[in-house]
């Protein structure tokens, strides 16, 4: 029988989530792979890295001022630089 369950780790076992048809002393093989749900913190610690980052870069223009239309269409990759 080979199942893929959901567990959670308690700081020192890993409880299934769900109920194991397994006898007491029955050995298993176990890989383990964090779930997308337990990513959390790292999502929200993410998140606001990125925020912070977004706000730097509005208050903190790139040298130069802002890009023209003209400069940043594709057609301008074409032209001969003189």
């Amino acid at each position: 029988m080979s199942k893929v369950i959901e567990a959670v780790y308690d700081g020192r076992v890993l409880v299934p989530l769900q109920p194991l048809n397994l006898q007491a002393g029955d050995r298993v093989r176990i890989s383990v792979k964090p779930c997308l749900s337990t990513s959390r913190p790292r999502r929200e610690h993410r998140r606001k890295v990125l925020e912070e980052m977004w706000h730097h870069f509005e208050q903190t223009p790139p040298p130069g001022g802002p890009l023209s239309e003209q400069s940043i269409s594709r057609e301008s990759i074409y032209q001969e630089q003189a």
